[in-house]
């Protein structure tokens, strides 16, 4: 698992963090069943404060993406059963994951054309490594 943090970035080191995990875990890089690392060794890995890192696991247990069992870990859950259980709650994710696209293209001074135009790649990219998974 790679994960990469900007010290020098704007976006809060939880955030960062949080939202390529989500991201790895919804394009199936981190497959059901994965193992994540300890939240201290994850934290000393990424020079970042434990308790970051614990909110982080928080937080993505609230919304499905992972689940933490005493001696077992924190693994990936099936987001696709998750989802797919639950086409509102799917819906709901991809609005919420708009309004941040939007919002960031607005605030970039980017507009609507490289929003769309960034959707547009991320769905190449997501076939391709979807392709070289199934592989």
């Amino acid at each position: 698992m790679i994960v990469v943090i900007d010290p020098g970035s704007r976006i809060p080191l939880g955030e960062q963090l949080r939202s390529q995990l989500e991201r790895m875990i919804l394009s199936g890089e981190l497959a059901a069943g994965t193992q994540l690392p300890a939240i201290r060794h994850l934290a000393a890995d990424l020079d970042l404060a434990p308790g970051t890192v614990a909110k982080v696991y928080e937080e993505l247990a609230a919304s499905g993406y992972i689940t933490t069992a005493r001696r077992r870990g924190t693994v990936v859950a099936d987001i696709r059963t998750l989802l797919g259980a639950d086409p509102a709650k799917a819906a709901a994710e991809l609005a919420l994951a708009a309004e941040h696209l939007a919002l960031l293209a607005q605030q970039s001074g980017l507009g609507v054309a490289a929003a769309y135009s960034a959707v547009t790649d991320a769905f190449r990219q997501l076939a391709t490594r979807q392709q070289t998974l199934q592989r």
